[in-house]
């Protein structure tokens, strides 16, 4: 009877191990990776209707960008201008992304992903001419190539490769041609700088040496 009993233990502790291994296989199982409706993540917005921007970082820094006809400026710069190539870059970006990587569809992992409203690497509200405002949260970066976003009044998080947080900065003098005045050096051929102690003069030669 002991041996029966015994036995029965040992069954009944081999049966316990093999569901123990079987809910860890089913917890640990690699997953593919959830995927969406493949969408754009603001349906209808285009580059082209944006007419302001405001960028701000985790930092506290924020830049607002808007358009004066078919340029762009900094308003609260006295409208000075901002390079095209510095601006429509990101707006394609932004409206290139899709829903296609959904991460998660719950509001408890936006702050550990970084798309929330207290806590994220950036936020981004475009503002249309006929004066809509969506916003973007752009978060953690994974994996290489791949950035979290989420759109603002939603609680699902998207990976995407069109944007990372370092393309968006919050910064006036990343979208401006910051050179006071710009003059080919082999055009040159004097220069004089002064100061309160004096006058520098120097003076290129026949030859081209200064």
């Amino acid at each position: 009877p002991r041996t029966l009993n015994m036995d029965k233990t040992i069954r009944i502790l081999i049966g316990l191990l093999i569901a123990q291994l079987v809910v860890a296989a089913i917890v640990l199982w690699p997953r593919p990776a959830a995927t969406g409706s493949n969408e754009p993540l603001f349906p209808g917005l285009t580059a082209d209707a944006v007419a302001a921007v405001q960028v701000t970082d985790n930092t506290g820094n924020s830049v607002q960008l808007a358009k004066r006809g078919s340029d762009w400026v900094l308003p609260g710069a006295g409208d000075y201008p901002v390079q095209a190539d510095r601006i429509t870059p990101l707006l394609d970006k932004i409206v290139a992304i899709t829903t296609s990587r959904l991460v998660t569809q719950t509001a408890n992992s936006h702050k550990r992903l970084q798309v929330a409203a207290s806590d994220f690497a950036r936020r981004i509200d475009l503002t249309t001419a006929d004066g809509k405002t969506v916003t973007l949260f752009v978060g953690a970066a994974p994996q290489a190539q791949a950035t979290h976003v989420r759109a603002d009044c939603r609680d699902e998080v998207y990976l995407t490769v069109e944007l990372a947080s370092f393309d968006a900065s919050a910064q006036p003098g990343s979208y401006v041609d910051s050179s006071y005045v710009s003059v080919p050096a082999a055009d040159l051929t004097g220069l004089t700088i002064q100061n309160a102690q004096g006058e520098l003069v120097l003076q290129k030669n026949a030859d081209g040496a200064w």
